[in-house]
């Protein structure tokens, strides 16, 4: 045991168990920074030890949430792979459909021509949307009656046609003929 006796200058005093060595003054005071560095260094390694711990659990909930969001990125291209797949199947199926009005408006088309008196009216010009067809044609100018029993076989030949309307009819002249015009405009359905 070393005890410090810093009020009898260095002198050894005997004590109850037997003769203890006493340091001198200078010896305490160089022995004091020593204790002093070892106790900074000691809790500079605790506080670090603490820092570094928590760093580690700060790196473990980082992996947790990276992993997640890797999850999530993996996911989210998965979905993107199946919109884009069900994309192509829409697209496939709005062309069919496309082909199918296209079809239907031919269909149509024929119905529509088969029904014209010849050599009383011709038609002009026929013109198919998805939800009207107008048909621009001329009749002899005293011929008027075939414009309407030509729209009455319209509405009942065609049943993709809902409704039949004249627009207009005017009075036109072709090489010295005096003509009708007329504009029909018909509603179509859908198909059937």
């Amino acid at each position: 045991m070393i005890q410090v006796d810093l009020l009898k200058n260095g002198k050894k005093k005997k004590n109850k168990r037997g003769s203890a060595i006493l340091l001198p003054p200078r010896m305490f005071f160089l022995f004091l920074p020593v204790v002093i560095f070892i106790a900074i260094v000691a809790s500079a390694y605790v506080y670090l030890l603490k820092n570094i711990n928590t760093k580690e659990d700060e790196v473990m909930s980082l992996s947790k949430r990276k992993a997640n969001i890797e999850q999530l990125i993996t996911q989210s291209n998965e979905t993107l792979r199946k919109r884009d797949v069900v994309t192509k199947q829409l697209s496939t199926f709005v062309k069919n459909i496309e082909k199918q009005e296209s079809v239907s408006a031919i269909i149509t088309t024929q119905k529509i021509l088969s029904l014209v008196p010849l050599q009383k009216m011709w038609i002009e010009k026929i013109h198919c949307s998805a939800k009207e067809i107008t048909i621009t044609g001329f009749v002899g100018n005293d011929d008027r009656q075939f414009i309407i029993s030509f729209m009455r076989g319209i509405k009942a030949q065609t049943p993709q046609i809902k409704d039949v309307g004249l627009a207009y009819t005017k009075q036109k002249e072709n090489s010295g003929i005096k003509l009708q015009e007329f504009l029909i405009r018909c509603s179509r359905e859908g198909d059937r």
